[in-house]
């Protein structure tokens, strides 16, 4: 009896280094269907997120373009008008 419990205790250890060697090989959202769900969800929204960051940033640009056009046509107005 108590040889087949330390066989039985020793198969189990195995076995769970057994799956975290595997669970490190694996990427996260590959790791044989735990969390996979999770990762791709998490990737999804790390990719709205850049997306978002990126249309936010493209649009404070086109801000910048514009009060720069409309300096620059400020001044040109005030020098016209100092002539």
């Amino acid at each position: 009896m108590l040889a087949n419990e330390i066989t039985r205790e020793k198969e189990k250890v195995i076995k769970k280094q057994d799956v975290e060697a595997q669970e490190a090989i694996l990427e996260p959202g590959e790791a044989a269907g735990r969390g996979g769900r999770e990762a791709e969800a998490g990737d999804r929204g790390d990719r709205a997120a850049r997306q978002h960051a990126q249309a936010a940033q493209v649009q404070e640009e086109e801000r910048l373009k514009s009060e720069r056009v409309r300096i620059a046509t400020d001044e040109e107005v005030a020098v016209a008008e100092g002539e």
